[in-house]
C-alpha cells in the first residue's frame, strides 16, 4: 500500500470512528479501532479530539443501567456469574462459547445503576461465591 493510500485509508477510518462516535454505536467504534491498529494507527501520544469524545462517550456510558447475572444447574449450584446490558442475549450466546451452557437450570438477574457497578459486584460475587466456570477473579476454582 502506497503512503498515499494508507492515509487515504486512515483517513476514512478516523472519518467513520466519527460517525460511530456521533450514532453512539459502540459496535461500530470497537470495529473501528480494530482496524486502527490493523493498520498501524497509534494510540499513544496526545489524544486527539476523536480520543477524547470516545472517553467521553465511555464515561457517559457507564450511566447505564447493567445486569450482573448468575447462571444455575438443576441443584442450584452457581456455574457462572457475568455482566452484560442484556442478560438474556448474553445467556444465548453462551450457548455457541460455552460448554457448560446446557447445564443452565435457573438465571437470577440483579440490575446495577452503572456498568462499573456490576462489574464490581461481579468481582466480589465470582470471589466469594466460587462459580464453577468463571476463571477470571477466581483463581482457586478455574477449570
Amino acid at each position: 500500500m502506497t503512503d498515499l493510500s494508507a492515509n487515504r485509508v486512515l483517513s476514512r477510518l478516523k472519518m467513520a470512528k466519527g460517525i460511530a462516535l456521533d450514532k453512539k454505536d459502540r459496535k461500530a467504534l470497537r470495529e473501528v479501532n480494530k482496524a486502527l491498529v490493523k493498520v498501524g494507527y497509534s494510540l499513544n501520544g496526545p489524544m486527539t479530539e476523536l480520543e477524547a469524545r470516545e472517553l467521553d462517550f465511555e464515561l457517559e456510558n457507564d450511566l447505564v443501567r447493567t445486569a450482573l447475572y448468575r447462571h444455575f444447574d438443576k441443584d442450584g449450584n452457581l456455574l457462572y456469574v457475568g455482566v452484560s446490558l442484556n442478560a438474556i442475549e448474553r445467556t444465548i450466546s453462551h450457548r455457541d462459547k460455552s460448554h457448560w451452557y446446557n447445564d443452565i437450570a435457573r438465571i437470577e438477574i440483579e440490575w446495577h445503576h452503572s456498568r462499573s457497578a456490576a462489574y464490581y459486584h461481579q468481582k466480589q460475587a465470582i470471589q466469594r461465591e466460587h462459580p464453577r466456570y468463571n476463571v477470571r477473579d477466581n483463581a482457586s476454582t478455574a477449570q
